[in-house]
């Protein structure tokens, strides 16, 4: 991969509760480290870097409410390129 971060740079993947799987054994046994976090009222999710994962990263993500298809967290680029 590029240096002009094309194509994917994390995958994400839903859980029931970011707390207890960030704590878990398997993540560490298996190499990966904590690099970011973010915890709110409508969603908590968690960032992991390892070797293995080829410069990518992992993430936890779990959603406290019901998502709405055009819903943008405050600072990302919406669908047509705004800001939220």
């Amino acid at each position: 991969m590029s240096d002009a971060a094309m194509g994917f740079l994390h995958v994400g993947m839903k859980v029931d509760d970011v707390e207890r799987a960030t704590r878990a054994d398997d993540l560490v046994l298996d190499g990966l480290r904590l690099v970011s976090e973010y915890r709110s009222e409508q969603v908590d999710f968690a960032f992991f870097a390892g070797d293995d994962l080829g410069g990518e990263l992992a993430q936890l993500v779990h959603f406290k409410q019901p998502r709405h298809e055009d819903a943008v967290l405050p600072g990302y680029r919406t669908k047509d390129g705004g800001r939220s």
